[in-house]
Order: structure tokens, then sequence, then C-alpha cells
């Protein structure tokens, strides 16, 4: 459908309309390209049986131009044709798009920020991770002696101390 709906939209004052309740091929909306949609979600009232979409209606209704939405539902995941996604919900992913102009966009900003991260997380991990195996100078355990608040009735529970 969309490579006719493409084709067509290059002779002159032709317009398409996409008779579809399928939301990929929303993307193609544009000036040329108008979707026909009985889809329950898209219908402006509960009341109308159909709904004629052009580039306004889908921009208002994704939250991003037309030819952004196959960006959002990439980031999104789209359950019907088993698309993962990254676990954000479709506003949040159209958010995303809009702040950065596109998925491509969108990863190539969180790719230098994860190589960042990845630099610094060793040295963080070091900085945070505690050790409890460090061998103590003799003595100084007993002069810094924590008193023994509670231990458990069960002999190997926990044992509650205060410094």
């Amino acid at each position: 459908m969309g490579c006719y709906a493409m084709a067509a939209c290059k002779r002159k004052g032709m317009e398409v309309v996409l008779a579809t309740n399928d939301k990929d091929l929303y993307q193609l909306i544009g000036p040329c390209v108008k979707v026909y949609t009985t889809a329950k979600a898209d219908l402006a009232s509960a009341k109308d049986a159909f709904a004629l979409l052009g580039e306004e209606q889908a921009t208002a209704k994704w939250d991003v131009p037309p030819k952004l939405i196959g960006d959002v539902l990439a980031i999104a995941g789209d359950s019907v044709d088993n698309i993962p996604g990254a676990g954000i919900g479709r506003k949040t992913a159209a958010g995303l798009i809009r702040e950065f102009g596109g998925q491509r966009e969108f990863v190539r900003y969180h790719h230098d920020r994860v190589a960042v991260l990845l630099r610094q997380l060793p040295q963080a991990l070091q900085q945070f991770h505690l050790r409890a195996d460090v061998q103590m100078q003799r003595g100084l355990i007993e002069q810094y002696q924590p008193r023994l608040l509670r231990q458990s009735p069960r002999k190997n529970d926990a044992l509650f101390f205060a410094a």
C-alpha cells in the first residue's frame, strides 16, 4: 500500500486515501495522503463510524508529525507487531522524539551518554562497592568494638549493632 501511495503522490494533482486501521501506515500521511480508519482509538467521538486523518489530525493524535510516527513506535514498541521497544509509553517516546528530532538523533545522543557512563562505571563501582574483607590492624577491632544491641533468637540470623 505504501509504495503505491507514494508512487501515486508523484503524479500531479493526485490525492490518496488509504483505508486502513494499521497505525504503521499513518507515517505516510502527508499533503497527498490521508488515512480512512474505523479504529475506535482514532475516532473523534464514540458516535463516529470512521475518521479521515490528515496531517493535522495525525500530529494531534501522535504528538509528532506523521513522518516521525515510525520513530515513536520503534522506541515505545508495538505489541501487535511484536516489537518490544524500550519499555516506555507512546507519549514519553513522542516527547523524546520531539526533543531530539527523531530516533536516530535520540540514539546518537544516548549512545554518547552511554559511552561516557560505560567509561565512568568501573570507577563509580569501585567507589561505591563496600569492601568488608580488608585486614584490620590487631587491637583496632577491640578498641572500637560495637556493642551488641540484640541477637536474633534463631541461631544463624542477624546481629544488630550500634557503633
